[in-house]
């Protein structure tokens, strides 16, 4: 049996749905400085659900195509989505409280770390919890430093700084969009990583601990490879629940 051919009616249907669905969807999460101005031209019209002829669809299905593999290697597209699927609905005092009790049991960290001559150990640490003042301390050091970038853009940032590997031209523009971003939006580099060792040697330390001290953990810390402070900074904050979120971003209703 052949296959049945569509008709240009149907062709039409088709695009316009994805126009208005698809299309569009990519779009929103499409950073405009990235693209060209020819490629600005035609993803502008869909998103601002103009006409376009037949040559400007075929040209943004073709920027469209382009870009969607880095965005889904960058987990931009789906975050939304992924986001809601692991979200649980409380709906009294005594469940956010039991989730909570059973996070606060779990303050502790094992880390492999790899030594110079690739033998690898393992880390029994201890994380400690931030009082009210640091976590406000904390929430407003890094306030400033998102406030640009949207909730894609952030998810795009958070591969980089876990050093996901970058293959393709499309995904080193993206990735090189929101670096420079960043960069406008925080000090030099050397700053930040001294700020993380200096978190640190605030909050983590080892279950038999030999220092005891705030300046002789920073010691230790400064002794500790950049990766490895890196990787642990960003798992110690998630643990502490310390994000970078835009409040408008965690009210549902609006």
């Amino acid at each position: 049996m052949s296959k049945k051919e569509v008709t240009t009616e149907e062709r039409e249907f088709i695009d316009k749905h994805l126009l208005n669905t698809q299309y569009l969807t990519e779009c929103k999460q499409l950073p405009l400085d990235i693209l060209e101005d020819d490629e600005i031209v035609v993803v502008e019209k869909c998103l601002n659900q103009e006409d376009l002829t037949d040559d400007e669809l075929a040209y943004l299905k073709e920027v469209l195509y382009k870009y969607r593999e880095a965005m889904k290697k960058l987990d931009v597209a789906n975050t939304e989505e992924s986001v809601e699927k692991v979200r649980k609905h409380i709906k009294s005092e005594k469940e956010l409280l039991a989730l909570i009790d059973e996070l606060e049991e779990n303050y502790t960290l094992k880390m492999i770390y790899r030594l110079k001559n690739g033998e690898e150990v393992i880390l029994d640490l201890v994380v400690k919890p931030l009082t009210d003042s640091q976590a406000i301390s904390e929430m407003q050091a890094h306030a400033d430093l998102f406030k640009e970038l949207n909730t894609n853009e952030r998810v795009v940032w958070g591969k980089v700084m876990q050093g996901q590997t970058i293959y393709t031209e499309e995904e080193k523009k993206l990735a090189n969009h929101i670096a420079e971003k960043y960069e406008e939006q925080e000090y030099d580099m050397e700053t930040k990583i001294a700020g993380m060792r200096e978190f640190l040697a605030r909050q983590v330390e080892f279950e038999n601990a030999s220092f005891k001290t705030y300046n002789k953990k920073l010691k230790f810390w400064n002794r500790i490879e950049v990766a490895t402070v890196v990787d642990l900074y960003n798992k110690v904050r998630t643990m502490l629940h310390i994000d970078e979120e835009k409040v408008e971003d965690l009210f549902l209703n609006e």
